[in-house]
């Protein structure tokens, strides 16, 4: 699971290295825990999704990727203005 560039100021990319096919669910919280922002993709070998930051204000928010169902990860990005 790869987070680049980090920190952020336009857009980021989620690089996902798995298996297994199936879909992922994305999900974006700011520092409060609020979710900000979630999306649905279909995964085929690897998933690599680019996310525009412009509508977020600077500060960290933490990204939660949910594989199947089932295998959860989370990093935090920065972004900056």
């Amino acid at each position: 699971f790869l987070v680049y560039p980090n920190p952020v100021s336009k857009s980021f990319a989620i690089k996902i290295n798995d298996e297994s096919e199936g879909n992922a669910v994305v999900t974006i919280f700011n520092s409060a825990g609020t979710k900000v922002m979630e999306f649905h993709v279909d995964l085929n070998d690897e998933l690599l999704k680019e996310i525009p930051v412009n509508n977020l204000n600077e500060g960290i928010y933490v990204v939660q990727v949910l594989l199947n169902h089932k295998d959860l990860y989370y990093t935090k990005i920065m972004v900056i203005k």
